[in-house]
């Protein structure tokens, strides 16, 4: 009998991982919120709080001065869309989102967005920070 309840347990241990996974693990719309939430101070001219939502990897490549200066130098979008977003690797730690920009001539551009999430940290924008 016992023999029996351990071949169900470990059977049924890759199954409950993954409904865990699924139902409980990283949710594409967290990150997508903080895209959002980047590009929202970026126009609002918060270019603290948008260096704040840099990761850390982005802000020992970038000091806060070097941003703000970089976003007066270049382009600020007055507004945006998220258009969608996938995780980048198996375990949901990374996140691609798509971002629609419009500048202030009414130009747009699409940009890919990488953000990194890992181990329940908060999502923060990685990689081209598109200013």
């Amino acid at each position: 009998m016992i023999g029996i309840v351990v071949t169900l347990v470990i059977c049924a241990l890759p199954v409950t991982g993954f409904f865990l996974y699924w139902f409980a693990g990283p949710d594409i719309d967290d990150a997508k919120a903080v895209a959002g939430q980047y590009f929202d101070r970026v126009e609002a001219g918060d270019d603290a709080g948008a260096y704040q939502l840099l990761c850390a990897d982005a802000q020992k490549a970038m000091t806060q001065d070097a941003f703000v200066a970089k976003l007066k130098d270049g382009f600020r979008p007055v507004d945006h869309a998220v258009l969608g977003g996938v995780f980048a690797d198996e375990p949901g730690y990374e996140a691609r989102i798509d971002v629609r920009l419009v500048g202030a001539n009414g130009a747009t551009r699409e940009v890919d967005l990488s953000l990194e999430g890992r181990n329940g940290d908060p999502w923060r924008v990685c990689g081209d920070t598109f200013i």
